[in-house]
């Protein structure tokens, strides 16, 4: 028998249970919601033109999601095996690896914006 889907409101709430959960436990998706808010200002200060705003919406919303999935994976690994092992090492180091290199194409971004005006 195939299953019904879950209602929207029970798809949204699981979302924000996810976000709240990673806000609480990750002080890395606190540091880039920081990062964003002054990202925010930043354009907003300087006149961003709209495809600025476009290209930096799409790169925090990549950022966000990639912290979130790396928060995910981390906790997957830490209650299927807890302890030291070199295969969740390379599954934690690669979630994290994701996460830097969108960071690091944020900050190119970033000198991009500043310098090209």
């Amino acid at each position: 028998m195939k299953k019904q889907p879950l209602p929207l409101r029970k798809r949204f709430e699981y979302s924000v249970d996810g976000l709240k959960a990673a806000w609480e436990a990750e002080s890395s998706l606190r540091l880039e919601v920081a990062a964003v808010v002054l990202l925010v200002v930043l354009l907003a200060v300087l006149r961003a033109s709209e495809i600025w705003w476009a290209i930096f919406a799409l790169l925090a919303a990549c950022v966000v999601s990639a912290e979130l999935v790396n928060t995910a994976i981390e906790n997957m690994c830490d209650l299927f095996h807890p302890e030291v092992h070199s295969r969740i090492k390379v599954a934690k180091d690669c979630g994290s690896a994701a996460v830097f290199v969108l960071n690091t194409a944020g900050l190119l971004i970033i000198f991009l914006f500043i310098f090209s005006r």
